[in-house]
């Protein structure tokens, strides 16, 4: 896992930082799990309906630039429940010539990309994150 803070709550978010958007402070839920390849996620938590994801689109853009990448990987385990906010914010990336893999996606997040076509220009995978029945 990457050491990037770029998103981490324990930030204190700067003037103009997208944590803080209209004035109201929103929590930072998007986390950089690694940057070899760039993958975020949420730590597993669902997203509050008026969560702005589209704020972090210049923080993505920048963690992209500074690892000289030109895709990025979305961990959506335990989100069942997207705002349309993440449709928009997936597909201005791919728009931007960002490859947008996204993996374990629920049905329901599913069903709304199939909706608005999004599984079309993005990748959808699943893995299996269970802890191995093998580990001692």
């Amino acid at each position: 896992m990457g050491d990037e803070s770029v998103f981490d709550d324990d930030v204190d978010p700067a003037d103009g930082d997208s944590a803080v958007l209209g004035g109201v402070s929103q929590p930072r839920l998007l986390q950089v799990y690694s940057t070899e390849p760039v993958v975020v996620g949420f730590g597993g938590a669902s997203l509050p309906d008026d969560h702005n994801l589209s704020a972090y689109r210049e923080e993505l853009r920048d963690l992209l630039e500074k690892h000289g990448r030109g895709e990025l990987a979305f961990d959506l385990t335990g989100v069942s429940l997207v705002p349309s906010g993440i449709v928009g914010l997936f597909e201005s990336l791919v728009r931007e010539g960002v490859r947008v893999s996204v993996f374990n996606a629920s049905r329901e997040v599913r069903e709304v990309f199939a909706v608005t076509q999004t599984d079309q220009r993005v990748s959808l995978h699943d893995v299996d994150v269970s802890p191995s029945s093998d580990a001692s």
